[in-house]
């Protein structure tokens, strides 16, 4: 008797699980995210491949800049590999943050096990994050759950973040975090976007609030992991 799958194990579960794949009669398809710093290509295709998808369903690019600068209409769910060697971490988080903004479905998986990272990532509107450590299995639910527009946090991550809320952020919330977060002061940001500096700093409180994040010490800890490669 032969082995089942991941995807048949899934779809005895739940009888309408494969309904996506052809949904309106039509491929599904997948933009892997195939940059040279994320070694884990080869095992997300193989993965893609076990739960039904063909070589023609998954489609490379090579920057994420590129989704950026296409509708992207065709495109039903982005894949994004984060590794411990990203060159810019904070640059790449705003270009998927930009991606949500756009409607964009995106499952990031990563190897950090900070619980602070995946809050920032969850407040976001990031939909699906993962570790790269968790089984096929789980990774097959989440794609099921982000292509039928739920949102998908992993097993593991749900215990990081544990019980915290994170309260998700406007846009202009978002890409404050983001440039606090990459060493600019409030008044660089104020200046730069036409704000007055008082306005800049009530919402950087607020955002620290929602993050769960309680003084500038923890805010330093973050940017600071983050440009230090997630920890390595």
């Amino acid at each position: 008797m032969s082995a089942i799958s991941t995807f048949e194990r899934l779809s005895v579960k739940n009888e309408n699980i494969s309904s996506f794949i052809n949904m309106n009669n039509k491929s599904e398809h997948f933009i892997l995210i195939n940059e040279q710093y994320y070694p884990n290509e080869i095992a997300i295709r193989l993965s893609l491949q076990k739960l039904g998808y063909q070589l023609q369903d998954v489609i490379s690019v090579d920057k994420v800049d590129n989704l950026l600068q296409d509708n992207c209409d065709y495109v039903d769910l982005i894949i994004i590999g984060i590794s411990r060697k990203e060159p810019s971490l904070i640059d790449k988080l705003q270009q998927i943050f930009n991606l949500t903004k756009k409607g964009k479905r995106v499952l990031v998986h990563c190897q950090s096990g900070e619980r602070m990272f995946w809050g920032l990532l969850v407040s976001l509107g990031i939909k699906g994050v993962i570790l790269d450590s968790e089984s096929e299995e789980e990774f097959a639910k989440l794609i099921f759950n982000l292509v039928q527009g739920n949102v998908a946090y992993s097993t593991e991550v749900h215990k990081l973040i544990g019980s915290q809320s994170y309260k998700m952020l406007s846009p202009v919330e978002g890409h404050l975090i983001l440039d606090l977060l990459s060493g600019k002061r409030v008044t660089d940001i104020a200046r730069v976007n036409g704000r007055d500096v008082r306005t800049a700093s009530a919402q950087k409180i607020s955002v620290m609030k929602h993050l769960n994040i309680h003084d500038d010490g923890e805010l330093y800890a973050l940017g600071g992991m983050m440009t230090c490669h997630l920890g390595q």
